[in-house]
């Protein structure tokens, strides 16, 4: 007789085999869900992401100014967007200012969304090569062989040091690599000109390589010729023009895309080109027909721009060609655009470490396909060492990993300062060639070796930290000359932190007109070298003195008289003089009916944030109130004793603070910080109003 209830155990068996079932389901979905390449995309664009917001966060930590070519770019960026802004939509699209105008425009995209033509929106804009970049040599890798082969790629040319430097800079060569790996992405895809939509795509994607650097043309020429001749070969044999067809339109294309540019433009390029010469004789490069000269881009790839792990597993990669007819047929375009361009840029008179960087997305391509090769377990370990040694790497070059060395370099033979010290040739051999490398001070030295791993990229490392104050001399003009002109007394002395690119840069970005004589102007600025000191030009008064780096120094200048009519201080300043001094300058923040005014005592590290009523000028010695900051090496320790001392009088104070005045001056009440080395004044008239301020907790850092 049935009871309505399953036999004993039953329901359990039920209950347990859904569960096993559901989980059947969803391990099935996520392997579903890990073999389409939408994960592959989505992984790549959240990687991606994340990249460019760290280089965001390196450019708001990096304090230098921009080095001598990154400058110029931003120059010319700024013209562009000056076309654009005036309505001269021709000028725009022709005028030249020494490179094809590509990263430029995207750049004024970005300064027109954001609303702002500072630097960072300009590094911001090199997301879009960055993601050209990755996806195309994804792509690549993935077409010639498999997805896992296309992901590792990207990895690899990503976190490749000088791509990882190159990112964070405004150059135009990581935008010339992102442009060549779409180029060689889509001359494989268009199967030797049989596909008529790859071959449109190419000759779009051809003409605005060419407008992202000429030299675009140097990495595709044999990969672009040895197809070509395939396809017309193939065409005579088969009887078809299919090919020559698309070839034609592939060509018309890439005309029609940079054609008006190149038009307008061809004789001064063409000039522009010459002066190559020039700076290879001042640079001391090797002579083209010499052993040095044809090694000088090997020495380059191992120690600039791979390192030597993914240097080997490049290495390892072109071994095996040898050895393996279906590496040599599938790999056929990425080996011939890393041979084309090496013996183009090796035919060169002028050698650059960032010249061959256009061919590491194929490098990737080869340092990486033989991993499919490897068996199941050694592939993953591969696969994972890889990625892990990237994001390594990455990390390092952009914020420094203190446990690990700064710099492993195996010398090989003689090195030599090339700039600022030493200009020519580095005596030593010829085989172990001297490449180029930045050093964190920004001078340039040869060295011959072999760079093992560094923490420092191509040309910039972690966040130097570093105040050289060059826009500075200029935003204080932009505020302070009424006449926007500005008179800079120097020695001529070129550094790559402070240099004349750097100057015409902030003089367009300012607004700011610098004048050849100090009659013209009535603000100047006085650049030392170390050891130097020029005279001030006359009549003029020292409004700010800065400490250099490099132990030279920097001084503003208003003319004598004009002190009167000097405007306040502004937050900026503030900030400034905080980093001038070492230390953090605390004040009030803004205050209703006040103007500031601010002194900075650099020999003893005081700062002085004076309030000034409506009507007092700057200048003006009446008293106001005042929040003095001084750097006196223990502040707490020395404000809590003081405190206990006869005659103090102990104020409530936020945050853990210790106040307190002498009874025979109320006016200046004295207080600290837990842990602070800083030690602070509120000075104020009205004793009441200097107690309330303090107790009120309202005295801040700026910043």
């Amino acid at each position: 007789m049935s009871t309505g209830e399953a036999p004993a155990g039953l329901g359990a068996s039920r209950t347990r085999g859904v569960a096993h079932l559901s989980r059947d389901a969803a391990a099935a979905r996520l392997r579903s869900l890990a073999a389409s390449p939408r994960t592959d995309l989505l992984g790549l664009g959240l990687g991606l992401a994340v990249i460019t917001a760290l280089n965001l966060l390196w450019v708001s930590l990096e304090t230098r100014p921009p080095h001598w070519d990154k400058a110029r770019h931003l120059t010319n960026s700024l013209l562009y967007r000056d076309a654009f802004g005036a309505g001269d939509l021709w000028g725009a699209l022709t005028d030249y200012h020494t490179y094809p105008p590509l990263m430029y425009w995207v750049a004024d995209a970005f300064y027109g969304v954001f609303r702002t033509h500072d630097a960072w929106a300009a590094t911001f804009s090199q997301a879009v090569f960055l993601a050209v970049l990755a996806f195309s040599t994804y792509g690549l890798g993935r077409h010639l062989w498999s997805r896992r082969v296309g992901l590792l790629a990207a990895v690899f040319v990503v976190t490749s040091p000088m791509v990882v430097s190159q990112f964070k800079d405004f150059m135009l060569d990581a935008p010339l690599t992102a442009m060549t790996a779409l180029g060689l992405y889509l001359l494989v895809r268009s199967e030797e000109f049989s596909r008529r939509g790859a071959s449109a795509a190419l000759g779009v994607a051809c003409g605005l390589g060419m407008l992202t650097k000429w030299s675009f043309a140097l990495s595709m020429a044999l990969p672009l010729l040895v197809a070509g001749s395939r396809a017309g070969w193939t065409a005579l044999a088969g009887r078809s023009g299919q090919r020559i067809v698309n070839l034609g339109l592939a060509t018309v294309l890439a005309a029609a895309v940079c054609s008006t540019w190149y038009a307008a433009n061809a004789g001064q390029a063409i000039h522009e080109l010459g002066g190559n010469t020039n700076a290879a004789q001042i640079e001391g490069d090797p002579p083209v027909a010499s052993v040095a000269g044809v090694l000088w881009y090997f020495w380059n790839l191992v120690s600039n721009q791979l390192f030597l792990l993914p240097f080997l597993l490049f290495a390892v990669g072109v071994v095996l060609l040898a050895f393996r007819a279906d590496a040599r047929k599938r790999n056929l375009y990425p080996a011939l655009l890393v041979v084309g361009t090496y013996l183009a840029y090796a035919a060169l008179v002028n050698k650059d470490d960032r010249y061959t960087e256009a061919m590491l997305p194929a490098v990737a391509v080869l340092a990486t396909y033989w991993f499919e090769s490897l068996r199941a377990t050694a592939r993953r370990w591969a696969a994972t060492g890889l990625v892990a040694y990237g994001a390594l790497t990455f990390a390092a070059i952009s914020f420094g990993i203190g446990v690990l060395p700064g710099d492993a370099f195996v010398h090989l033979g003689r090195s030599c300062d090339t700039y600022p010290e030493f200009s020519g040739p580095c005596p030593g051999s010829h085989v172990v060639v001297g490449t180029q490398s930045f050093e964190p001070s920004g001078q340039i030295r040869t060295l011959r070796g072999i760079r093992l791993w560094s923490q420092h990229g191509y040309i910039d490392g972690p966040p130097s930290g570093e105040h050289w104050y060059q826009e500075e001399m200029f935003r204080t003009a932009s505020r302070l000359s009424r006449s926007k002109t500005l008179y800079l007394a120097s020695s001529g002395y070129d550094l790559i932190w402070f240099n004349g690119y750097a100057v015409d840069y902030f003089l367009h970005k300012y607004g700011i007109t610098w004048v050849t004589s100090p009659d013209q102007t009535d603000f100047a600025a006085v650049s030392n070298r170390p050891g130097e000191k020029i005279a001030p030009p006359a009549g003029f008064t020292a409004l700010r003195r800065y400490r250099l780096p490099d132990g030279g120094s920097l001084v503003l200048l208003t003319r004598a008289g004009a002190a009167g009519r000097e405007p306040a201080a502004t937050k900026a300043d503030l900030e400034a003089a905080a980093r001038e001094v070492g230390h953090a300058v605390y004040w009030l923040g803004r205050r209703l009916g006040t103007r500031l005014e601010l002194r900075v005592v650099t020999a003893a590290r005081y700062v002085y944030v004076r309030y000034l009523p409506a009507g007092v000028a700057v200048g003006d010695r009446r008293q106001a109130l005042t929040v003095a900051t001084y750097a006196v090496g223990n502040g707490y320790q020395a404000t809590r004793a003081a405190a206990k001392a006869p005659g103090a009088v102990r104020v409530p104070a936020r945050g853990g603070a210790v106040a307190f005045y002498d009874s025979g001056r109320p006016t200046s009440i004295y207080l600290a910080y837990p842990g602070s080395p800083l030690q602070i004044e509120v000075f104020d008239p009205s004793p009441a109003r200097a107690r309330a301020i303090v107790e009120s907790g309202a005295v801040r850092p700026a910043g």
